[in-house]
């Protein structure tokens, strides 16, 4: 938080008004982060101490919020319960530009950051329901580092899954066959995890590979990861999954999938070859 803007809009609420009112959609939300950030008195992230407490499989976060700062929240994963014991902020978030005045308590929607100004001290209380029993692991649980981690969150929610239990799907092995496909290789993330590359062009409906046969999966099976805009698709052949391209693809670019297609594929031939059903 920039020191000087902090000065600035301290005397003029209008402006603080004005400032949180062109904030409308997520996109508006990130340039506004991004521009607070880019100041050079910038605070950072999660620069006012926070009380963190465990019990009975709920996490608790107290943060105590000085007047005259503009603040932004983080994108959480799920639902919480916020309860605000002391003080007045001015919010804005895709919903719009709202006075919140303690003391008062609301439940937080999933999927939602915020931007604030703290026109009074605030102590700010969230609740959330966790598995997890130590910070690291509880924040990895709760909250996204980005609108499409959220929606990827959801969209696992949504087919039935757990993040826990995607990742061990990820995981398992016992269920792949070891057959290679020309064209593509697995690349190790610099920070964790895999994914599916290009050794040469693909064209728009060619012949990536092979993902699954009967009941195992291949290593373009295992290793493709989701995207919301992909440059592939599945096919059933058989009792086969096909990978084919939907766009023209570089070589040296990561091979993509909608995982709600794949998901229908699977489901397809589980029925089609009358096993039990597939985990991916």
């Amino acid at each position: 938080m920039n020191k000087s803007l902090t000065e600035e809009c301290s005397h003029d609420i209008g402006k603080v008004a004005a400032m949180l009112n062109d904030i409308r959609t997520r996109d508006d939300i990130e340039r506004f982060e991004n521009y607070l950030n880019c100041l050079p008195e910038s605070l950072g992230e999660d620069p006012f101490p926070l009380h963190h407490k465990f019990g009975a499989g709920t996490y608790t976060r107290e943060v105590h919020l000085p007047k005259d700062h503009f603040i932004v929240g983080k994108i959480h994963k799920h639902e919480s319960m916020v309860y605000m014991l002391e003080g007045r902020v001015m919010v804005a978030d895709e919903d719009g530009v709202r006075m919140v005045e303690a003391p008062c308590q609301f439940v937080s929607r999933a999927g939602l950051k915020r931007v604030g100004y703290v026109l009074e001290d605030v102590v700010w209380i969230d609740i959330h329901a966790v598995e997890s029993d130590n910070v690291e692991d509880a924040e990895k649980e709760l909250f996204a580092k980005s609108y499409d981690e959220y929606e990827f969150c959801k969209m696992v929610n949504d087919l039935g899954f757990t993040e826990r239990q995607v990742r061990a799907i990820g995981e398992n092995t016992l269920e792949m066959i070891d057959i290679d496909n020309e064209g593509v290789v697995v690349k190790d993330y610099d920070i964790e995890g895999h994914g599916i590359f290009t050794t040469r062009d693909f064209g728009e409906m060619e012949f990536i590979g092979t993902a699954r046969i009967g009941d195992k999966r291949t290593k373009i099976g295992r290793y493709t990861n989701h995207s919301f805009n992909p440059n592939a698709r599945s096919y059933i052949l058989e009792d086969k999954i096909l990978f084919v391209a939907t766009k023209n693809i570089g070589s040296d670019e990561e091979i993509t999938i909608d995982y709600r297609d794949a998901r229908h594929s699977a489901e397809s031939l589980d029925l089609k070859i009358g096993g039990e059903t597939c985990q991916a």
